[in-house]
């Protein structure tokens, strides 16, 4: 069935992309999970220990050399249950034919159905700090680099919150450098986002 919603598709039609990308997702949320599965995952989630969980996607196609598809698809938050981690599962699954994840194997030229995707669950942490490292700088890709994003609470991670960005060179094994998003105010306004 999704092959068939599939066949007329124009990704440059941004009214039909959603609208195909709708319908292929419904059909995945509406069919049944076979219950051996359903089974397996609610064990799992109870083996955790319960509580809150995150339901995180990762599909198979992401960090290639040639494309990167991360980010494309959904991450559900604080899920308590062991019924809602596996609808929460049929989610990621379904985020796989986001509208945004079908233009970019189309324009990539990616087979819709040798991407796969796997779907993580992992208890929920609630943190004093987050972040994120790159193993090369991204916006230049220089591989003498490491970049660390770090954010102070629960926040996004970019420009949008206070961002600290720690810069290592590999190469000289100089000490970190801290250049905050703000430079030109105090650290605890940096900090609290003032």
């Amino acid at each position: 069935k999704i092959r068939e919603l599939l066949k007329p598709l124009d990704a440059n039609d941004s009214k039909q992309l959603q609208r195909i990308a709708q319908e292929v997702q419904q059909v995945i949320l509406k069919a049944d999970m076979p219950e051996d599965l359903a089974t397996e995952i609610r064990k799992a989630y109870n083996k955790l220990g319960g509580g809150l969980v995150a339901v995180r996607s990762s599909a198979t196609a992401e960090d290639l050399p040639e494309a990167s598809f991360a980010g494309q698809q959904r991450t559900f938050l604080n899920i308590p249950d062991e019924k809602e981690v596996v609808a929460a599962v049929k989610g990621c699954w379904a985020s796989l034919f986001e509208a945004r994840a079908i233009f970019y194997r189309e324009q990539r030229g990616f087979d819709h159905f040798k991407v796969g995707i796997a779907v993580p669950v992992q208890r929920m942490v609630q943190s004093e700090a987050s972040g994120v490292m790159f193993t090369l700088e991204p916006v230049t890709s220089n591989t003498n680099k490491i970049v660390s994003l770090l954010t102070i609470k629960l926040s996004i991670i970019f420009p949008l919150l206070p961002i600290l960005q720690n810069i290592f060179d590999q190469a000289s094994k100089r000490n970190p450098a801290s250049i905050s998003a703000y430079p030109n105010r105090n650290r605890s306004d940096r900090i609290s986002g003032r």
